[in-house]
């Protein structure tokens, strides 16, 4: 029975996952368009952003996939870890893509360019709804455990796809305020600042994950 439920459990989440990547790329295909159209720099960061969050939430679908496989002679002691090691890889990759936003918005404040207040305004509204019902889907698929072990470092991969959609949602916020400012005064520079600002949310869950992570992998105290 425990283990019947074990798999129903592992089941309902993946089904969050799946459809918490069907919106994802919703966001990503809107605010890649809106990019372009808003000539945002902003807009195209939480894209990147957006575009990270299904590689996360893609790994992290895989992860509890190979996890539920059963241990052979290879890897005696089954695929459980490979969610910590996919949990370190989304903390890593947040890490790079925080920098390349930070080179990206420095060229922008020092050659600034004409964005589209109104539009980015809108778009980045949408992202931050779609993002909250999304962080809600991954949210409700939390599988409670507590211990330090293979259930532990499932709960952290779940955690870590959720904080980057988090990330994204906050870096909408930022997005939106830049959006007001450009709209009501016409001061563009908002819009690298506000890039500015979602390197930095980026480069926060990139260091929590990491940090979380290499605790689980070198068996550290709770």
């Amino acid at each position: 029975m425990p283990g019947k439920m074990k798999n129903h459990e592992i089941k309902t989440v993946e089904r969050r996952f799946l459809l918490a990547i069907l919106l994802t790329c919703t966001i990503l295909i809107v605010e890649a368009i809106g990019s372009w159209w808003t000539g945002s720099l902003a807009l195209l960061s939480d894209a990147a952003h957006v575009f990270l969050d299904i590689f996360a939430i893609l790994l992290s679908w895989l992860a509890i996939r190979l996890s539920t496989m059963p241990a052979d002679e290879r890897y005696s002691y089954g695929f459980h870890r490979f969610e910590v090691i996919a949990s370190l890889a989304n903390g890593l990759t947040l890490g790079f893509v925080s920098l390349g936003i930070l080179v990206e918005a420095y060229k922008r404040l020092l050659v600034p360019a004409p964005v589209k207040g109104l539009d980015l305004l809108l778009l980045a509204t949408f992202g931050l709804i779609v993002n909250l019902i999304v962080a809600y889907i991954l949210g409700g698929g939390h599988l409670h455990h507590h211990d330090h072990g293979p259930h532990h470092s499932e709960d952290l991969n779940i955690r870590s796809a959720r904080l980057h959609v988090l990330g994204d949602a906050a870096a909408s916020l930022g997005v939106i305020v830049a959006g007001i400012i450009i709209w009501q005064t016409g001061w563009t520079q908002a819009d690298p600042i506000a890039s500015i600002i979602i390197s930095l949310i980026i480069f926060a869950s990139s260091y929590r994950l990491i940090r979380d992570s290499f605790r689980i992998m070198m068996e550290g105290v709770p």
